[in-house]
């Protein structure tokens, strides 16, 4: 009788024992990798980065929804990140103590300015003419580093809602550190800022709605203030506002609004590349449609020009060069419709004196559409 071969036994206990490596592997994976295998490839919902099991240079994290920053450490970055385009205005004093320099508190300083140039233009939140009559050699201007400026000009400015800037220009100044300015685009409802005054103290806040101003509008003077969250105390009456990310927000002034810097973008390129404040000019004076019913008008949007207590379509103006009359409604800027977010002064923003524009509007029924060429209009001379 012939003896059973051995090889498939050897065959049978092969394969139990490959079973029982691949069990035991998966009950080691399941103990020690379950958390890490679940972070990574699971479905839920929210990944702490702090754990340890992030701490690789191979995660990636696809089509994130949202991504938490604790705000107390975001704020304190942002704080940093900006305090070296900012500077602190102060008026020469002597000293009362022989051989004792004299020294500045910064919650004394007159003014509290954003270097808006390389080359030493910076804005003031407050009106340095209102400080006295002296000389300009009286005051001087310390930045985040100490470094003392004297001051070559000069010039006052006066915002919608009687908000008093200073601009000043630093004698030598070159190479200083400069932001951006934050976008219209980018400056929305829900917006985290932070507020910083001279003297260090910060106060995170929200922008919950943009104020536009109401009835007739000048399409030259830009009128949108924001309004925040939480209404700053006194302490923070000439401070200025960023974004999280460092961009430069504007002012909150003594009259209680946050001025949005973005508005005055062409004024700041006409400064710094020509030595002079001004804004591109239109003329015009309209009624936004999307903001105010009109009986018997079938048109709900767009800018509708209108005589009040001024002309609607100014003498002289480019947009009376260019046949603009009383009771036509602009359509549309460069083919983009104007509506209730994208208003005719909103278009205007960001440009320049000799920019061209063709606006789309109608009359009497009846569409047409014109060039016109922008020209300047100038805030103040400097002194």
């Amino acid at each position: 009788m012939k003896k059973p071969s051995y090889l498939f036994s050897v065959i049978l206990s092969a394969i139990a024992f490959g079973a029982l490596t691949g069990a035991l592997a998966a009950i080691i994976a399941t103990t020690y990798l379950d958390q890490e295998i679940s972070n990574i490839i699971g479905s839920r919902p929210e990944l702490n980065l702090a754990d340890s099991v992030y701490d690789r240079a191979n995660l990636i994290i696809q089509n994130a929804k949202s991504v938490v920053v604790n705000q107390d450490v975001k704020v304190d970055e942002t704080a940093v990140a900006v305090a070296p385009s900012l500077v602190s205005v102060f008026k020469d004093k002597e000293s009362t103590v022989q051989d004792v320099p004299e020294f500045y508190q910064l919650e004394d300083a007159l003014g509290f300015g954003f270097i808006v140039s390389a080359d030493g233009w910076v804005l003031l939140n407050g009106d340095l003419t209102e400080f006295g009559e002296d000389d300009l050699e009286n005051y001087f201007v310390l930045d985040y580093n100490r470094t003392k400026y004297e001051l070559e000009k000069v010039m006052p400015l006066v915002l919608p809602g009687e908000q008093k800037l200073s601009l000043l220009k630093l004698k030598e100044a070159q190479n200083l550190p400069v932001r951006s300015f934050v976008s219209a685009a980018n400056l929305k409802p829900g917006t985290s800022i932070i507020l910083l005054t001279s003297s260090g103290e910060i106060l995170p806040n929200t922008v919950i709605a943009k104020n536009y101003p109401s009835g007739v509008i000048n399409s030259d003077r830009p009128e949108v203030t924001l309004v925040l969250a939480q209404e700053p105390s006194a302490a923070f009456s000439h401070s200025l506002a960023f974004t999280l990310s460092g961009d430069f927000v504007g002012w909150w002034g003594e009259d209680k609004t946050l001025q949005p810097a973005y508005l005055f973008n062409s004024a700041w390129q006409s400064l710094i590349n020509r030595g002079q404040l001004a804004w591109p000019f239109l003329g015009v004076n309209y009624l936004d449609l999307s903001r105010a019913a009109v009986a018997d008008l079938k048109i709900n949007q767009g800018a509708w020009l209108i005589d009040s207590e001024v002309s609607a379509v100014l003498p002289g103006s480019p947009a009376e060069a260019a046949g603009l009359q009383a009771g036509d409604i602009i359509l549309k800027v460069n083919n983009q419709e104007l509506n209730r977010d994208f208003t005719l002064t909103a278009a205007l923003v960001g440009r320049l004196p000799g920019d061209r524009l063709v606006l789309s509007y109608d009359r009497a029924g009846s569409l047409y559409e014109v060039e016109v060429t922008l020209a300047e209009l100038l805030v103040s001379s400097i002194r």
